[in-house]
């Protein structure tokens, strides 16, 4: 699955919020996945009462999101998640 961050995303999203950073957002966005859940390791996807660790994001998203989280400049980009 092509992820697209976008600089909406980006102007959107909220620093350390797991469910409101913009790789979430654009998740939300692209997949519909209205529950899921970034961290810098992986994301976190709802499946019905119990959350599942089910996706480990590349390198490059980890460290958007850490360079986020600091509050530092980032740029839209795009990646792919492996399903």
């Amino acid at each position: 699955m092509k992820v697209i961050v976008t600089a909406e995303d980006i102007s959107e999203g909220i620093p350390e919020s797991s469910l409101l950073c913009p790789i979430a957002l654009a998740l939300h966005r692209l997949s519909g996945w209205e529950n899921a859940r970034v961290y810098e390791k992986g994301i976190l996807k709802n499946r019905r009462l119990l959350w599942a660790w089910i996706l480990p994001m590349p390198i490059e998203a980890r460290r958007f999101v850490a360079q986020f989280d600091l509050g530092l400049h980032v740029e839209p980009f795009e990646f792919e998640l492996k399903l």
